[in-house]
């Protein structure tokens, strides 16, 4: 009986690696923004090694993500807040939003997403609207951008988007650093459409695979 268990969570297990729908790990610069920054947030104020102040865009449309689709996002890593050795090391503060290009204006510009569209957010903490706290460092420029929302997030991805823009949410950028920092995406459209077929075909083979065993079992020797 034993036996017949294990090979039942054996095929149980089967089925899940199948109905998963993981599209990778996309890194994110630890300076890296797509919000507003003051004129002296650059690269050469620190000289963090690899220092980039560019988000990170992902293509939807080369992973196959169709507008509809119920993707989830999730922070990976962790991030330093500042320049210094052995610096403290906290959960990033990962924001996020949807555009109809990859074009991403200089850090003065207000609207640095021209191509920003809204989504349809499902679990997280919404949309990250006005928070004084991410008003640039230096000079106060308000950094809030409409359409953008916190990570980790399930979000629906809006008609016209073909990209997911992610970014560091912060006050001042060019003294961040970081080993390792960036998002998982997955796709739940995906999971939930193969799961239906997988799952019932698996479940028949499972329960056809019991039968068998027991049959085999009771059978005279």
């Amino acid at each position: 009986m034993k036996t017949v268990l294990n090979r039942f969570a054996l095929i149980i297990a089967l089925v899940g690696m199948v109905s998963a729908g993981p599209l990778g790990f996309f890194p994110v610069s630890p300076q890296g923004t797509f919000l507003p920054q003051s004129t002296n947030d650059v690269c050469s104020e620190y000289n963090i090694p690899g220092c980039s102040m560019v988000p990170t865009f992902i293509d939807l449309m080369s992973l196959g993500v169709l507008a509809g689709d119920t993707i989830a996002i999730a922070s990976v890593g962790g991030l330093c807040f500042y320049a210094a050795p052995n610096c403290t090391v906290f959960p990033p503060d990962l924001g996020a939003a949807f555009s109809d290009g990859n074009t991403i204006l200089p850090p003065s510009n207000q609207n640095r997403l021209p191509g920003a569209i809204p989504a349809t957010i499902l679990t997280g903490l919404g949309l990250i609207g006005i928070n004084q706290n991410l008003d640039a460092f230096a000079g106060g420029l308000v950094t809030t951008v409409p359409v953008a929302f916190y990570l980790s997030a399930t979000v629906i991805v809006p008609i016209g988007a073909d990209y997911l823009v992610v970014g560091v949410l912060d006050s001042a950028f060019a003294d961040n650093s970081s080993s390792f920092l960036g998002v998982t995406v997955d796709d739940l459209t995906v999971a939930a459409s193969v799961a239906e077929p997988a799952t019932g075909a698996a479940m028949v083979a499972a329960i056809a695979a019991l039968g068998l065993l027991r049959h085999k079992r009771l059978a005279p020797e």
